[in-house]
């Protein structure tokens, strides 16, 4: 086979030439000599007829007076015209090099499993050596995906700390530009100051934050390489080619570029060898919520070879990211991290964080030095619902009012979620909501069952039911009630808990689309048959929502252990077990 091989290498090699490329040397040569002689004959005519003529001498000085004018004026413009490209082409890049300060995986909490991750991908960074020689290569990119606030800029900042390289972080928006071609240089320049850095410190690690403003999908949806109506000065054409030129600088063609590379290049070829791999290592690490709307070319392998999903943490995780801020924040013996994770399902590390520092600025303004349970409590709906701003002179019909509403809801909670923990209600307003009740699961849910659904709708529920029962009427106080039960009527729709296909039954399937007749008269009847049962829960615990209400109009605030307290001596259904609810309430009816 080597034999074979060989021999069709010197055919190949001793192929004659074709009749176009013997005359194409010959071409060249002759355009070469007319153009070289033409020009010479110009000048000698010139100089001759100057000599001859004092009047064609003193035209021709003025013309190469003229000219040089021109030309000075061109150049003054060129410069300017690549001052100013060149001030434009700087992207707002921060730059964090090894010795300054930073953070490592040890300040990364909460999602132990993402870390062992991230150890791997630093450990290939870095370089090792049995990787390589295995023929492998290290990764070209990195996508980390996951909603707002879950910690993926922490992420990556801890992995260039570990690493100990240079890190570069950029906002994908200012890489965006107004004239044609400028985002095409933001992107090259910041490769190459990169590619600067990781000569020194062996790699370096390029973070591009928001993704998906430079990299949405080309040919449809409206990404960066679409046109828009406007020209340059309005932003259609300003990114034109910046999503493209992002893909060359990962794909490393121009890793190495000059006269040296090219001779170095050549020189493999010659001695038919195969090129060392590259020792300047530079990782692209980028960001994104969305990376349904990602250009496929992005997500390819040799570009963004992995991708990690930050999610929010699990109840564990919470535990360990407020131990983390805990340690640093000053606080009394109230504060209970089992019971701080508990009260903020979902919550993300930013989400935690910022209730935290909310609750010390509560403290602070109260004329304490350590924050308290309470001071998270006051913290959490102001995170969650908004400011807390009590109505002043408000009358006591509309306290009783909202008090009853409110008591309704923990009374609903109390029975038809028994697992939750009440931790808190209200008839404070906070942002637009005139009273709210918390309640959170004890532990964390991965899947959920028909019956916790419905459950949830009569807890959510509860206050219009003691509206009717206590008032005789409807109110507007419902309002945002009913809207998480239509929300959850949908879920329910999607996941086929009304006898069909989820959407088969939909007129179809936008995100605005209405559901139809049958759908509609299917939410009806399961919305009627919630109500009534959540009013003769409450029908048959009268006394423990009025208590409630008439404590919660003194006091206006409730805590859990209050809570706790007024409902195991007042509640009827001590079972708390809502099948027995639903056995009486069906017994009711007959």
């Amino acid at each position: 086979m080597a034999g074979i091989s060989h021999s069709a290498e010197a055919m190949s090699m001793e192929r004659p030439l074709t009749l176009t490329e013997q005359r194409r040397p010959r071409l060249r040569r002759m355009s070469k000599v007319f153009g070289r002689g033409l020009l010479i004959l110009v000048l000698l005519a010139t100089v001759v007829a100057a000599l001859s003529s004092p009047t064609v001498l003193r035209v021709l000085i003025s013309l190469l007076g003229l000219g040089l004018q021109l030309a000075l004026a061109v150049a003054f413009m060129i410069i300017q015209f690549v001052a100013l490209f060149w001030f434009l082409s700087r992207s707002r890049t921060y730059e964090i090099y090894p010795g300054m300060e930073g953070i490592t995986f040890a300040d990364y909490r909460g999602q132990p499993e993402l870390v062992e991750q991230a150890k791997q991908f630093v450990a290939l960074l870095r370089g090792v050596k049995q990787f390589e020689d295995m023929g492998g290569e290290p990764l070209t990119g990195l996508l980390l995906e996951g909603p707002p606030g879950t910690g993926k800029t922490w992420l990556a900042q801890a992995i260039s700390g570990e690493a100990g390289v240079p890190f570069f972080f950029v906002d994908a928006s200012s890489l965006q530009a107004m004239f044609v071609g400028v985002g095409p240089m933001k992107v090259m320049r910041m490769y190459a100051k990169a590619r600067k850095a990781a000569k020194g410190y062996g790699a370096s690690i390029v973070f591009i934050d928001e993704l998906d403003a430079i990299g949405q999908t080309r040919g449809g949806v409206s990404g960066t390489e679409g046109r828009a109506f406007g020209g340059g000065f309005f932003g259609g054409y300003g990114s034109f080619g910046l999503l493209s030129t992002l893909l060359i600088e990962m794909s490393g063609f121009s890793l190495e570029y000059g006269l040296l590379a090219r001779l170095k290049a050549r020189l493999y070829r010659l001695l038919r060898k195969k090129p060392p791999l590259p020792t300047k290592r530079v990782l692209t690490i980028g960001a994104t919520n969305r990376v349904d709307v990602l250009d496929p070319a992005l997500l390819r392998p040799g570009r963004f070879d992995k991708k990690i999903t930050v999610g929010a943490p699990t109840l564990e995780g919470r535990k360990d990211i407020l131990r983390y801020y805990l340690d640093r924040m000053a606080h009394d013996n109230t504060i209970d991290v089992e019971q701080l994770a508990i009260d903020t399902p979902g919550a993300t590390p930013a989400d935690l964080k910022y209730i935290l520092n909310e609750a010390l600025r509560h403290a602070l303004f109260e004329g304490r030095i350590k924050m308290s349970y309470r001071d998270f409590l006051t913290a959490l709906p102001e995170h969650s619902i908004g400011l807390r701003h009590p109505i002043p002179n408000i009358s006591e019909g509309d306290k009783r009012m909202t008090a009853i509403h409110e008591a309704g809801h923990v009374v609903a909670a109390y029975i038809f979620k028994p697992e939750d923990r009440i931790s808190r209600v209200t008839i404070v307003r906070y942002g637009d909501a005139l009273g709210h009740m918390s309640h959170t699961p004890s532990r964390e849910r991965y899947h959920v069952v028909r019956e916790d659904m419905e459950n949830d709708i009569c807890v959510a529920l509860g206050g219009r039911a003691a509206d009717e029962l206590f008032h005789g009427t409807a109110t507007t106080g419902a309002y945002s009630d009913l809207m998480g039960v239509r929300h959850t009527l949908m879920r329910m729709a999607q996941v086929a808990m009304f006898e069909t296909l989820g959407f088969s039954i939909f007129t179809g399937f936008g995100q605005d689309t209405e559901p139809s007749e049958e759908l509609l008269k299917a939410m009806d009847q399961l919305y009627m048959k919630l109500l009534e049962r959540t009013k003769s829960a409450l029908q048959r615990n009268r006394v423990a929502a009025q208590t409630l209400a008439t404590v919660l109009q003194e006091k206006e605030d409730l805590d859990a252990d209050e809570v706790k307290y007024i409902l195991e001596l007042t509640i009827a259904d001590r079972s708390r077990d809502p099948a027995q609810v639903e056995l009486a309430s069906e017994k009711e009816a007959t």
